[in-house]
């Protein structure tokens, strides 16, 4: 290995040395933003308030597109969504199994809307945002975000089991 001169204020390095160590910290800060998109936020937010660090930067909030009156397409934020119906039965006359289930999707502005599950997982479309707060509720304990959105800059409040 080559020699590391030393000096109270200076290091000198070899150069092949300075960019082997160059190509694996960008190899690492390319892992570690890759592995911080594809995590489970809520897990993520968890840990880190147990840990009293930040939330990661950037997170993913999710929208649809709704058909306004006069038929225009309005995409709203999706603040939450539940279970509304959550049926899996054998059909008696062909004996195969049948799911019918739905969901309600609420959105920012309050309004809600009921749709099939299947229907849901196929429209709605993830945006990014970036973290400006993190808010405790008091009573719950559950985790809630301020996020700034990518696209317009306007700022939401999510709860953290609703980001990926």
């Amino acid at each position: 290995m080559d020699e590391i001169k030393k000096d109270e204020e200076k290091v000198e390095v070899p150069k092949s040395l300075l960019e082997t160590i160059q190509q694996e910290l960008s190899n690492l800060k390319k892992d570690n933003e890759m592995l911080l998109q594809i995590a489970d936020k809520k897990s993520l937010g968890n840990y880190y308030s147990r840990h009293q660090q930040k939330l990661p930067a950037r997170v993913k909030y999710r929208t649809i597109a709704i058909m306004g009156e006069g038929g225009e397409k309005i995409d709203k934020i999706v603040v939450g969504w539940k279970t509304i119906r959550d049926e899996v039965y054998k059909d008696p006359l062909t004996l195969r199994w049948r799911e019918d289930q739905a969901v309600k999707i609420i959105f920012e502005d309050g309004t809600d809307v009921d749709m099939p599950l299947v229907e849901w997982i196929r429209r709605y479309e993830s945006k990014l945002g970036t973290v400006v707060s993190k808010i405790t509720d008091e009573i719950t304990g559950e985790l809630s975000v301020k996020i700034k959105k990518d696209d317009d800059g306007k700022e939401i409040s999510l709860g953290a089991q609703y980001l990926n």
